[in-house]
Protein backbone atom coordinates (compact mmCIF):
# COMPACT_ATOMS: atom_id res chain seq x y z
CA UNK A 1 0.00 0.00 0.00
CA UNK A 2 2.78 2.73 0.75
CA UNK A 3 4.16 1.86 -2.42
CA UNK A 4 1.24 2.75 -4.37
CA UNK A 5 0.97 6.13 -2.58
CA UNK A 6 3.69 7.74 -4.07
CA UNK A 7 2.89 6.94 -7.43
CA UNK A 8 1.75 10.17 -9.82
CA UNK A 9 -1.85 10.47 -10.74
CA UNK A 10 -3.26 12.30 -13.30
CA UNK A 11 -6.96 12.88 -13.11
CA UNK A 12 -8.67 13.07 -16.73
CA UNK A 13 -11.92 14.92 -17.41
CA UNK A 14 -14.20 14.23 -20.16
CA UNK A 15 -14.24 14.85 -24.26
CA UNK A 16 -12.67 13.74 -27.34
CA UNK A 17 -9.68 15.26 -27.65
CA UNK A 18 -8.97 14.10 -23.53
CA UNK A 19 -9.67 10.32 -25.24
CA UNK A 20 -7.00 10.73 -27.56
CA UNK A 21 -4.65 12.60 -25.38
CA UNK A 22 -5.10 9.95 -22.71
CA UNK A 23 -4.36 6.94 -25.45
CA UNK A 24 -1.19 8.16 -26.25
CA UNK A 25 -0.21 9.31 -23.01
CA UNK A 26 -0.87 5.28 -21.84
CA UNK A 27 1.10 4.63 -25.01
CA UNK A 28 4.19 6.73 -24.17
CA UNK A 29 3.81 5.92 -19.91
CA UNK A 30 4.18 2.30 -21.92
CA UNK A 31 7.54 3.07 -23.21
CA UNK A 32 9.20 4.86 -20.25
CA UNK A 33 11.21 3.02 -17.93
CA UNK A 34 10.35 4.08 -14.18
CA UNK A 35 6.89 5.66 -15.03
CA UNK A 36 4.23 4.71 -12.17
CA UNK A 37 1.63 7.66 -13.41
CA UNK A 38 -1.84 6.60 -12.82
CA UNK A 39 -4.40 8.27 -15.32
CA UNK A 40 -7.81 8.33 -13.68
CA UNK A 41 -10.94 9.37 -15.48
CA UNK A 42 -14.00 11.59 -14.10
CA UNK A 43 -16.92 12.58 -16.24
CA UNK A 44 -18.71 15.15 -13.37
CA UNK A 45 -15.86 17.73 -12.08
CA UNK A 46 -17.81 16.93 -8.31
CA UNK A 47 -16.31 13.92 -8.21
CA UNK A 48 -12.96 15.85 -7.85
CA UNK A 49 -14.08 16.85 -3.67
CA UNK A 50 -13.73 12.94 -3.28
CA UNK A 51 -10.63 12.67 -4.53
CA UNK A 52 -7.92 12.32 -1.44
CA UNK A 53 -4.43 12.45 -2.85
CA UNK A 54 -2.60 15.01 -1.64
CA UNK A 55 -1.08 15.63 -5.13
CA UNK A 56 -1.07 15.47 -9.02
CA UNK A 57 -1.98 16.60 -12.42
CA UNK A 58 -6.03 17.61 -13.24
CA UNK A 59 -5.73 17.42 -17.20
CA UNK A 60 -9.20 19.43 -18.51
CA UNK A 61 -10.59 20.27 -22.21
CA UNK A 62 -10.87 24.31 -21.18
CA UNK A 63 -14.03 24.37 -24.01
CA UNK A 64 -15.99 21.50 -22.06
CA UNK A 65 -15.91 23.43 -18.39
CA UNK A 66 -19.21 25.02 -17.66
CA UNK A 67 -18.91 28.19 -15.95
CA UNK A 68 -20.98 26.96 -13.03
CA UNK A 69 -18.04 24.56 -12.70
CA UNK A 70 -15.64 27.21 -12.30
CA UNK A 71 -16.48 27.39 -8.17
CA UNK A 72 -15.64 23.45 -7.58
CA UNK A 73 -12.16 24.01 -9.52
CA UNK A 74 -11.11 27.18 -7.21
CA UNK A 75 -11.81 25.33 -3.86
CA UNK A 76 -10.21 22.06 -5.08
CA UNK A 77 -6.94 23.64 -6.38
CA UNK A 78 -7.10 25.80 -3.55
CA UNK A 79 -7.68 23.05 -1.34
CA UNK A 80 -4.66 21.11 -2.54
CA UNK A 81 -1.81 22.71 -2.81
CA UNK A 82 -0.34 19.96 -4.61
CA UNK A 83 -2.69 19.73 -7.55
CA UNK A 84 -2.15 21.65 -11.00
CA UNK A 85 -4.24 21.76 -13.64
CA UNK A 86 -3.40 21.79 -17.15
CA UNK A 87 -6.49 23.18 -19.95
CA UNK A 88 -6.14 21.99 -23.22
CA UNK A 89 -7.74 23.88 -26.08
CA UNK A 90 -6.81 26.10 -29.13
CA UNK A 91 -7.40 29.58 -28.03
CA UNK A 92 -5.39 30.46 -24.57
CA UNK A 93 -6.68 33.99 -24.94
CA UNK A 94 -10.52 32.97 -24.65
CA UNK A 95 -9.39 30.62 -21.88
CA UNK A 96 -7.68 33.06 -20.17
CA UNK A 97 -10.55 35.19 -20.28
CA UNK A 98 -12.63 32.58 -19.26
CA UNK A 99 -11.28 32.40 -15.92
CA UNK A 100 -9.67 29.03 -16.03
CA UNK A 101 -6.22 29.85 -16.29
CA UNK A 102 -6.39 32.35 -13.72
CA UNK A 103 -7.22 29.30 -11.12
CA UNK A 104 -4.60 28.62 -8.99
CA UNK A 105 -1.28 26.76 -10.73
CA UNK A 106 -2.82 26.12 -13.72
CA UNK A 107 -1.17 26.60 -17.57
CA UNK A 108 -2.35 26.34 -20.78
CA UNK A 109 -2.12 22.70 -22.95
CA UNK A 110 -2.08 23.60 -26.46
CA UNK A 111 -4.18 21.26 -28.86
CA UNK A 112 -2.47 19.13 -30.40
CA UNK A 113 -0.36 18.72 -27.94
CA UNK A 114 3.43 17.83 -29.13
CA UNK A 115 5.89 15.45 -27.43
CA UNK A 116 7.51 17.22 -24.89
CA UNK A 117 4.25 18.15 -23.64
CA UNK A 118 3.20 14.23 -23.47
CA UNK A 119 6.78 13.48 -21.54
CA UNK A 120 6.56 15.94 -19.51
CA UNK A 121 2.79 14.94 -18.28
CA UNK A 122 3.45 11.38 -18.27
CA UNK A 123 6.72 12.31 -15.95
CA UNK A 124 9.66 12.06 -18.20
CA UNK A 125 10.51 15.58 -18.67
CA UNK A 126 9.85 19.38 -17.94
CA UNK A 127 6.68 21.21 -18.81
CA UNK A 128 7.41 24.80 -19.59
CA UNK A 129 7.76 26.77 -17.02
CA UNK A 130 7.04 24.34 -14.26
CA UNK A 131 9.98 21.76 -13.04
CA UNK A 132 9.96 18.33 -13.80
CA UNK A 133 7.60 15.75 -11.56
CA UNK A 134 9.24 13.02 -9.65
CA UNK A 135 9.54 9.84 -11.17
CA UNK A 136 7.81 7.01 -9.92
CA UNK A 137 7.72 3.25 -10.59
CA UNK A 138 5.54 1.17 -13.34
CA UNK A 139 3.02 2.17 -15.50
CA UNK A 140 -0.56 1.35 -14.00
CA UNK A 141 -3.26 3.20 -15.97
CA UNK A 142 -6.70 3.17 -14.24
CA UNK A 143 -9.77 4.48 -13.56
CA UNK A 144 -12.50 6.13 -11.36
CA UNK A 145 -15.67 7.40 -11.00
CA UNK A 146 -18.41 7.44 -14.17
CA UNK A 147 -16.06 6.72 -17.07
CA UNK A 148 -13.14 7.32 -18.15
CA UNK A 149 -11.10 7.73 -21.80
CA UNK A 150 -7.88 5.04 -19.96
CA UNK A 151 -10.05 2.26 -18.70
CA UNK A 152 -8.96 -0.80 -16.87
CA UNK A 153 -10.48 -4.26 -17.34
CA UNK A 154 -14.06 -4.25 -15.77
CA UNK A 155 -15.03 -7.09 -14.17
CA UNK A 156 -15.74 -10.48 -16.67
CA UNK A 157 -19.11 -10.21 -18.07
CA UNK A 158 -21.15 -12.75 -18.03
CA UNK A 159 -24.78 -13.08 -19.79
CA UNK A 160 -25.21 -9.25 -18.49
CA UNK A 161 -23.83 -10.26 -15.22
CA UNK A 162 -20.61 -8.96 -13.41
CA UNK A 163 -18.43 -9.44 -10.36
CA UNK A 164 -19.16 -7.35 -7.51
CA UNK A 165 -15.92 -8.67 -5.77
CA UNK A 166 -13.78 -7.71 -8.11
CA UNK A 167 -15.08 -4.11 -8.22
CA UNK A 168 -14.27 -4.07 -4.66
CA UNK A 169 -11.14 -5.24 -5.20
CA UNK A 170 -10.54 -2.09 -8.40
CA UNK A 171 -12.16 0.81 -6.13
CA UNK A 172 -10.00 -0.77 -3.28
CA UNK A 173 -6.60 -0.66 -5.38
CA UNK A 174 -7.61 2.57 -6.78
CA UNK A 175 -8.09 4.58 -3.35
CA UNK A 176 -4.92 2.97 -1.82
CA UNK A 177 -2.76 5.66 -4.07
CA UNK A 178 -3.81 8.45 -2.01
CA UNK A 179 -1.12 9.74 0.75
CA UNK A 180 -4.71 9.73 2.97
CA UNK A 181 -5.79 6.66 2.68
CA UNK A 182 -6.31 3.80 5.63
CA UNK A 183 -4.97 0.47 5.42
CA UNK A 184 -7.69 -1.64 3.54
CA UNK A 185 -7.67 -5.51 4.44
CA UNK A 186 -10.34 -6.98 1.73
CA UNK A 187 -11.60 -10.55 2.38
CA UNK A 188 -13.71 -12.03 -0.24
CA UNK A 189 -15.36 -15.01 -0.60
CA UNK A 190 -15.74 -16.08 -4.01
CA UNK A 191 -17.72 -14.32 -6.83
CA UNK A 192 -20.98 -11.75 -6.62
CA UNK A 193 -22.86 -12.18 -9.96
CA UNK A 194 -24.64 -9.10 -10.05
CA UNK A 195 -26.24 -6.56 -12.89
CA UNK A 196 -26.71 -3.67 -12.12
CA UNK A 197 -24.81 -0.27 -13.34
CA UNK A 198 -21.27 -0.45 -12.45
CA UNK A 199 -20.23 2.83 -12.84
CA UNK A 200 -23.00 3.77 -10.84
CA UNK A 201 -21.50 1.04 -7.95
CA UNK A 202 -18.23 2.32 -8.16
CA UNK A 203 -19.62 5.81 -7.16
CA UNK A 204 -21.38 4.66 -4.32
CA UNK A 205 -18.60 2.47 -2.70
CA UNK A 206 -16.11 5.61 -3.10
CA UNK A 207 -18.60 7.66 -0.57
CA UNK A 208 -18.49 4.95 1.87
CA UNK A 209 -15.35 4.21 1.59
CA UNK A 210 -14.64 8.23 2.16
CA UNK A 211 -16.40 8.25 5.16
CA UNK A 212 -14.59 5.15 6.48
CA UNK A 213 -11.18 6.08 5.65
CA UNK A 214 -12.40 9.89 6.94
CA UNK A 215 -12.97 7.95 10.57
CA UNK A 216 -10.26 6.04 10.21
CA UNK A 217 -7.58 8.25 9.11
CA UNK A 218 -4.17 7.38 7.41
CA UNK A 219 -2.75 3.38 7.94
CA UNK A 220 -5.33 2.39 10.50
CA UNK A 221 -7.04 -0.51 8.89
CA UNK A 222 -10.31 -0.74 7.07
CA UNK A 223 -11.43 -3.93 7.20
CA UNK A 224 -14.24 -4.87 3.91
CA UNK A 225 -15.08 -8.41 3.31
CA UNK A 226 -17.95 -9.38 0.54
CA UNK A 227 -20.07 -13.08 0.41
CA UNK A 228 -23.08 -13.94 -0.82
CA UNK A 229 -25.96 -14.08 2.49
CA UNK A 230 -29.77 -15.11 2.12
CA UNK A 231 -30.04 -14.54 -2.17
CA UNK A 232 -28.27 -11.14 -1.80
CA UNK A 233 -24.58 -9.31 -2.11
CA UNK A 234 -23.30 -8.51 1.28
CA UNK A 235 -20.76 -5.90 1.63
CA UNK A 236 -19.30 -5.41 5.15
CA UNK A 237 -17.12 -2.30 6.04
CA UNK A 238 -15.56 -2.46 9.49
CA UNK A 239 -13.51 0.79 10.78
CA UNK A 240 -12.62 2.78 13.95
CA UNK A 241 -15.44 5.34 14.62
CA UNK A 242 -12.56 8.21 14.40
CA UNK A 243 -14.68 10.89 16.07
CA UNK A 244 -17.82 10.07 15.74
CA UNK A 245 -20.16 9.35 18.83
CA UNK A 246 -23.14 6.50 18.92
CA UNK A 247 -25.16 9.33 19.13
CA UNK A 248 -24.05 10.33 15.77
CA UNK A 249 -24.85 7.03 13.92
CA UNK A 250 -28.62 7.33 13.98
CA UNK A 251 -28.38 10.50 12.07
CA UNK A 252 -25.50 9.86 9.80
CA UNK A 253 -27.37 8.24 7.47
CA UNK A 254 -30.46 8.47 6.07
CA UNK A 255 -32.00 10.48 9.54
CA UNK A 256 -32.64 14.28 10.30
CA UNK A 257 -29.88 16.83 9.81
CA UNK A 258 -25.75 15.49 10.87
CA UNK A 259 -25.05 17.11 13.69
CA UNK A 260 -21.48 15.27 14.35
CA UNK A 261 -18.02 16.11 14.23
CA UNK A 262 -17.39 19.46 11.43
CA UNK A 263 -14.44 17.34 10.07
CA UNK A 264 -16.49 14.34 9.33
CA UNK A 265 -19.64 16.63 7.61
CA UNK A 266 -18.19 16.49 4.03
CA UNK A 267 -17.38 12.44 4.52
CA UNK A 268 -21.02 12.43 5.73
CA UNK A 269 -22.46 13.96 3.27
CA UNK A 270 -20.63 11.77 0.79
CA UNK A 271 -21.90 8.93 2.88
CA UNK A 272 -25.44 9.90 2.19
CA UNK A 273 -25.50 10.09 -1.21
CA UNK A 274 -24.02 7.12 -1.73
CA UNK A 275 -26.87 5.40 0.55
CA UNK A 276 -29.54 6.90 -1.97
CA UNK A 277 -26.93 5.21 -4.71
CA UNK A 278 -27.67 2.44 -3.28
CA UNK A 279 -31.45 2.63 -2.82
CA UNK A 280 -31.30 3.12 -6.32
CA UNK A 281 -29.39 -0.15 -7.41
CA UNK A 282 -32.73 -1.58 -4.54
CA UNK A 283 -29.68 -2.10 -1.96
CA UNK A 284 -29.75 -1.23 1.84
CA UNK A 285 -27.46 -0.06 3.93
CA UNK A 286 -27.22 0.17 7.74
CA UNK A 287 -24.28 1.42 10.01
CA UNK A 288 -24.12 0.29 13.73
CA UNK A 289 -21.36 -1.29 16.44
CA UNK A 290 -19.21 -4.21 14.99
CA UNK A 291 -17.45 -4.52 18.20
CA UNK A 292 -15.72 -2.42 20.93
CA UNK A 293 -14.13 0.32 19.12
CA UNK A 294 -15.21 -0.76 15.13
CA UNK A 295 -17.98 0.44 13.26
CA UNK A 296 -19.94 -1.63 10.74
CA UNK A 297 -21.55 -0.02 7.37
CA UNK A 298 -23.11 -3.21 5.84
CA UNK A 299 -24.69 -3.07 2.11
CA UNK A 300 -26.75 -5.36 0.78
CA UNK A 301 -27.74 -5.66 -3.01
CA UNK A 302 -29.19 -7.61 -5.00
CA UNK A 303 -27.71 -10.57 -6.58
CA UNK A 304 -28.25 -11.60 -10.65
Amino acid sequence: MAEARKQSLIVVGPGERLEELSAALVGLLARISGAGVRLVGIEDLAQLLLLRASSGELLLDGDLVPAEDLGILRRFLEGRTGWSLAVVGEDEQALAESGLLGLARSRFLSWPPDLADLRALAGSGPAAGRPAPPKPAAPRPEVAGRSAPARPPAPAARNGTWDLSALLDDVIVGRAVSEQSADYDFQPAGELRVAFERDEASLMLDGFFALAEACAGPDQRVEVRSRAAGGEALVEIVFPPGALTDGDLPTLLGGGPFEGPRELRTAAEGARAAEELCAALDGSTSLGTARPGRLLLALRLPLA
